[in-house]
């Protein structure tokens, strides 16, 4: 018997190897932002920064190029697509002890991925793939085949790049400690798609 997962959904873990005096760098420099609620209507919500560029910064622009890099490396060679992809959005997230996020999804955007900068025990990440089933049907385990809901324990360094349509939240933070996190979204650029669906983003 031969099980084909066509048209799967495609995650990348990953972890970069970033050196400990720029990466405590970036951790310092996390933690000296100002922060708001991402969701206002939630006294439990995660944070995040006033700006939607962070990676777009000075101090971490290397960081930026090093996400790229992994996911140029993830697209190549496993996805097989030879498209270059640009960062278009990126923040900092915080989540304090006892606090998430709700499960969302992101717009306008190809793949979506987080790199964990201060976690601990407890700093999963969560992902539902919200589809009408049929039937609630008896399982005998959850594998990658049948699994409507899947966590990702964390780790510093890591990284994570998953399509921007599969809903998502952030776990519960169960230490007494604050979690930290850069969220960022990618996009295709350059040539795209023959005649009439040609387009050219930059």
């Amino acid at each position: 018997m031969k099980t084909i997962p066509l048209y799967s959904k495609v995650f990348c873990t990953d972890s970069l190897d970033i050196d400990d005096e720029y990466f405590n760098n970036v951790k310092q420099a996390v933690k000296k932002y100002n922060y708001k609620k991402a969701n206002f209507n939630d006294d439990k919500s995660s944070l995040v920064n006033q700006d939607y560029e962070i990676l777009h910064k000075s101090q971490f622009k290397l960081l930026g190029d090093m996400i790229l890099k992994s996911f140029t490396k993830f697209t190549r060679e496993h996805l097989k697509i030879s498209n270059d992809f640009k960062i278009s959005s990126s923040w900092l997230t915080k989540t304090e002890p006892n606090h998430e996020s709700h499960y969302h999804r992101h717009y306008n955007c190809y793949y979506s991925g987080v790199f964990y900068i201060d976690t601990d025990e407890g700093g999963e990440i969560i992902f539902d793939n919200m589809t009408d089933e049929r039937f609630l049907l008896n399982k005998v385990e959850d594998s990658d085949y049948n699994t409507r809901s899947f966590i990702f324990e964390t780790k510093n360094k890591m990284i994570i790049f998953f399509p921007s349509d599969i809903h998502h939240k952030i776990a519960e933070n169960k230490t007494n400690k604050d979690r930290y996190s850069v969220a960022f979204n990618l996009y295709p650029i350059g040539d795209l798609g023959i005649t009439d669906s040609h387009v050219k983003l930059i």
